[in-house]
């Protein structure tokens, strides 16, 4: 079931973005440039702190993380589509 998430994430986030950006992929690309950068840089420090702490305090850790980037990542696509609404609004009256 998490796999499914994570690619269901995965196909969402680039559509998304199309669909704000319909005249551009360089959204797409810098997304999934931040994200694979992220996992190259990240992944060896991550798990070399995954091993040496006490697998209780990793897994607490890694919901609250979780759960707090989840709420950051709404509230960046919330303001993403209010500035948009608010772009093409204003675009709309002139």
């Amino acid at each position: 079931l998490q796999a499914f998430g994570d690619r269901m994430w995965a196909f969402a986030v680039p559509v998304m973005l199309i669909d704000l950006y319909p005249d551009s992929l360089m959204p797409c690309a810098l997304y999934s440039l931040g994200l694979n950068f992220s996992l190259i840089f990240l992944t060896s420090p991550v798990s070399a702190w995954i091993d040496r702490t006490n697998r209780l305090k990793v897994f607490t850790t890694a919901v609250w993380a979780q759960g707090l980037l989840i709420l950051i990542n709404c509230g960046l696509v919330m303001a993403l589509l209010n500035t948009k609404s608010a772009f093409f609004s204003c675009e709309d009256s002139l």
